[in-house]
């Protein structure tokens, strides 16, 4: 082919085919319908915030997260464990990682648990005074809560 006989080709980002013409490219967006729309992906429900100190329950297990006072200062989670009938909090490798906003008790939860073991779940100590027990939850306790 020669000079005389190239034609020049405008590629169209409708079609993705070639015209001869800047007025067939203007024509085929005219003519041809927008592309359907692609399906929206999905958005992601957002993650529940991370555990931060409290009283969680987890697959009916209570966990007391706190900080760490010496060393890195991150937290970490204790399992609220019985003892014939003493209480205590025993530390629980990797739960930290499983908790998070959405196993945190409330206060009307903790005061549930107090009221059914007779133990505050916040501190793991038995309660003696019959408000206490009636409450299900320790005066101090209840204040931190």
């Amino acid at each position: 082919m020669n000079a005389t006989e190239t034609r020049r080709y405008i590629r169209c980002g409708h079609c993705q085919d070639y015209h001869s013409s800047i007025a067939e490219v203007r024509e085929c967006s005219r003519t041809r319908q927008a592309p359907a729309s692609q399906p929206v992906a999905e958005v992601p429900a957002p993650r529940p915030e991370p555990a931060t100190e409290g009283m969680y329950r987890l697959n009916g297990v209570i966990f007391k997260v706190q900080i760490a006072v010496h060393g890195n200062g991150r937290p970490y989670a204790k399992r609220l464990v019985q003892d014939g009938d003493a209480w205590s909090f025993e530390y629980a490798p990797g739960a930290i990682r499983q908790l998070n906003s959405t196993h945190r008790l409330t206060l009307e939860q903790a005061k549930e648990f107090g009221a059914l073991y007779g133990t505050c779940c916040v501190c793991g100590r038995t309660l003696t005074n019959e408000a206490s027990i009636e409450a299900g939850i320790g005066p101090i306790c209840a204040g931190k809560f």
